[in-house]
């Protein structure tokens, strides 16, 4: 299997250094740094375009470029037949998604959002532990991703960007991943709160509750970095440090606690890349643990809690 990969930044190395098969290919926005990833990795060709590694004779495309590029250039790769793995969030919205979805199924081609988390042993473990019952009845998942971007950073990156920048897009897609896959979707929405940085979203805290069961997720580029998950039970609960990636659990009951450590191979991206490449040989278009229908309900989510905090939201925009 022969990959080609759309960027240079960090997360194109990340992806280089997990082991993947042969890399043939990348073509990034700022050449310089795409030579250095070539020498650095072997890389056989540095192409100057996107549109011209898509028509090469790659076999899937890796698209780490910022959110906004990943609806046009999944698009073409698959219109080219290539299988296509994108970084989270697959696109800016659910109408985007569901486009994405339709070109797959209508190419015959593998499709899959790099949805990491699902793919660490850790959150397996976890989700079986909470249907074997291990906390009781759930009552409250709280989960929390804050970082303190510096505002040079910020203002230089997709991050300021107003179309596809701000915190809901760029790490709510993780924090929404456990709301879908925990507890379903189209939750009531309680409560939405917004800050707001030239005109993006820095700061959102999003309460959902149905049957007494709540999800509080909370979500900032200013606040010191906490990205924690806590579910509580009737019996006990579950903390789950850096939950978007996580090596272990931590179950407390009264005054007992006992550590679930589950140690991965490679880097974070590992897994994952690792599950698309088993797919792909299996000829599939879609990957078992991270399906389409879960990138749909999570970009679903994603609207959700945007339309609340936006000013006479166009339902259009977001949805067929």
């Amino acid at each position: 299997m022969k990959w080609g990969i759309l960027g240079s930044g960090n997360i194109a190395k990340c992806f280089l250094t997990a082991k993947v098969n042969e890399v043939v290919a990348i073509a990034g926005r700022n050449k310089e740094k795409s030579l250095s990833l070539q020498k650095e990795f072997s890389i056989p060709v540095v192409y100057d375009s996107y549109g011209e590694l898509i028509k090469s004779d790659v076999d899937a495309v890796y698209i780490a470029l910022p959110h906004g590029f990943h609806y046009k250039y999944a698009l073409e790769a698959m219109d080219e037949g290539k299988a296509v793995l994108i970084e989270k969030p697959m696109a800016l919205n659910e109408w985007e998604v569901q486009s994405l979805i339709l070109k797959a199924k209508e190419k015959n081609v593998l499709l899959m959002e790099a949805m990491k988390t699902r793919y660490f042993p850790a959150y397996q473990e976890l989700k079986k532990a909470l249907k074997q019952g291990i906390i009781g009845e759930l009552q409250s998942i709280q989960v929390s991703f804050c970082s303190q971007v510096e505002t040079s950073f910020f203002k230089k990156s997709y991050l300021s960007d107003a179309i596809q920048g701000g915190v809901l897009l760029d790490v709510g897609c993780y924090v929404l991943n456990y709301l879908v896959d925990l507890l379903g979707t189209n939750i009531p929405l309680k409560k939405v709160d917004a800050c707001f940085k030239e005109e993006v979203d820095v700061d959102v805290l999003a309460i959902f509750e149905r049957s007494g069961v709540s999800f509080q997720m909370e979500l900032s580029l200013e606040k010191p970095s906490t990205r924690f998950a806590i579910l509580k039970g009737n019996e006990g609960m579950l903390e789950i440090p850096n939950f978007h990636r996580p090596n272990h659990f931590i179950l407390k009951k009264g005054k007992e606690e006992k550590v679930f450590e589950y140690l991965y191979e490679g880097n974070d991206l590992s897994a994952e890349i690792r599950a698309f490449e088993k797919a792909y040989a299996l000829g599939l278009r879609e990957e078992a643990c991270m399906p389409w229908l879960v990138s749909q309900q999570i970009a679903h989510e994603l609207d959700r809690v945007k339309d609340a905090f936006t000013a006479d939201p166009d339902a259009s925009v977001y949805r067929m």
